[in-house]
């Protein structure tokens, strides 16, 4: 099972990280530094815990979240804990221009990339969906061209690139469905199981 965009990968059958990688500690701090200085909130993701600043962990319903959330005044406060992933709120109108700032700063030093219309993350550099199924393909010694992978965001981009089929939702953003080989139904339209059944159970004998 692939995690955090591709920072953790987990072998479900005996509930064990087999890879993992986390955001470099000497970037941590200035990345706080210019998401705060462009009105952004934070979430900082451990193996163990989701910490949340106060303002964000009140505004949210955090039931999704597959650890522990905890409320902190000022997220400073949980550095230098390891960290998989730092997460970025703001406003949707202007968070792509955001996105594209940080992206120059932070180039070669973080992988940044928008998850959906409010949120960014950020991540080790070599950190990506895309390069998770490449770990897995090996791990499982199977060929790209063997793979299916469903995306709708940004985040998503290279993976449906990498995969044999790449599958965009009906809701996913217009460059993700002009990377995609097929577009399917929407999430609430059950998209997934409209695309495995026509490239996967229609082909069984």
């Amino acid at each position: 099972m692939i995690t955090s965009n591709g920072a953790t990968i987990i072998d479900t059958r005996t509930n064990t990280i087999v890879h993992e990688q986390l955001v470099p500690e000497q970037y941590i701090l200035p990345v706080l530094e210019a998401a705060r200085r462009l009105d952004l909130q934070f979430c900082y993701y451990t193996s163990e815990q989701l910490y949340a600043e106060k303002t964000l962990y009140d505004r949210h319903n955090w039931y999704l979240a597959d650890v522990p959330v905890r409320s902190v005044q000022d997220i400073v406060e949980v550095y230098p804990q390891p960290c998989i992933k730092i997460g970025a709120y703001g406003d949707a109108e202007t968070l792509r221009e955001k996105r594209l700032e940080l992206e120059r700063l932070f180039a070669d030093q973080l992988y940044v990339t928008q998850t959906a219309a409010q949120w960014l993350e950020f991540l080790h550099p070599e950190v990506s969906k895309a390069n998770a199924l490449k770990t897995i393909t090996r791990l499982l010694d199977i060929q790209p061209s063997e793979v299916i992978a469903f995306g709708d965001n940004h985040n998503d981009l290279e993976m449906l690139r990498f995969a044999g089929l790449g599958v965009a939702m009906g809701n996913a953003h217009e460059e993700v469905k002009a990377v995609a080989d097929y577009v399917t139904l929407t999430n609430t339209e059950d998209g997934v199981a409209d695309a495995l059944e026509k490239f996967v159970f229609a082909l069984q004998p």
